[in-house]
């Protein structure tokens, strides 16, 4: 007699196995992209808070290593920096901050004097003002002036700290501190920056770190033009 072959088919506890199996997959695999999602989301915060960070960087290594004296001062949480430049000064690029100088006089020892032109100055503010009532002004955003500090709004330069659509161009900047060597005539610049994972915009040190990528940069700086 012809053998009876077993019939091919799926029981019900192998349908189970399979849709545990498929469970713990699917899951495993959701988890691992909600990983990857939120470090790259992390990844790309953070690249735009170093990007905001080094152009900040780079423009006040450039403007304060012009200076001929500069001073450090205390506005509510933050610091604000005041230099003067020299004199006789010609704007080439157009930016509103001289960019070469004329000296003075020569010394014997062949260094050069320069006497004091434009004023300018690094501080926070929500409107631009430098100073209120004789008092800097401290705020939210960051802004260059290029007059003195007793200015009130004049010389706020509103090109280099908001976008055409008025917000700030340096929106992402936390707090930038200063220490000056008077000695080596060198100032130490270091600049704190953070955004939020999900919008890009300004984090904070409340926020848990998973929430928020923050970087911290620092420039040392020489003026080129001080006097002692």
């Amino acid at each position: 007699m012809p053998r009876l072959s077993r019939r091919a088919g799926t029981s019900l506890t192998e349908i189970m196995y399979a849709s545990v199996i498929g469970s713990i997959l699917l899951g495993s695999s959701t988890t691992l992209y909600l990983l990857i999602s939120q470090r790259t989301q992390k990844d790309a915060a953070r690249a735009m808070a170093l990007s905001q960070a080094v152009m900040l960087a780079d423009d006040m290594t450039d403007t304060i290593g012009k200076a001929r004296s500069i001073a450090i001062g205390v506005s509510g949480p933050r610091q604000y920096v005041y230099f003067v430049l020299p004199g006789n000064a010609s704007d080439a690029n157009g930016d509103g901050i001289g960019d070469f100088f004329q000296p003075e006089s020569v010394n014997l020892d062949g260094s050069l004097n320069y006497i004091a032109g434009q004023n300018v100055a690094y501080y926070w503010s929500d409107d631009g003002w430098v100073s209120v009532g004789g008092v800097v002004s401290q705020g939210r955003d960051l802004w260059r002036s290029q007059s003195a500090l007793t200015g009130g709004s004049t010389g706020a330069d509103i090109h280099w700290a908001r976008h055409g659509n008025g917000t700030s161009k340096w929106n992402l900047i936390d707090d930038v501190r200063y220490v000056y060597d008077a000695t080596n005539r060198i100032v130490t610049i270091t600049i704190t920056a953070s955004a939020k994972n999900r919008n890009l915009s300004r984090g904070n040190s409340t926020q848990a770190s998973e929430e928020h990528a923050a970087v911290t940069i620092t420039r040392r700086v020489r003026l080129r033009h001080a006097t002692f």
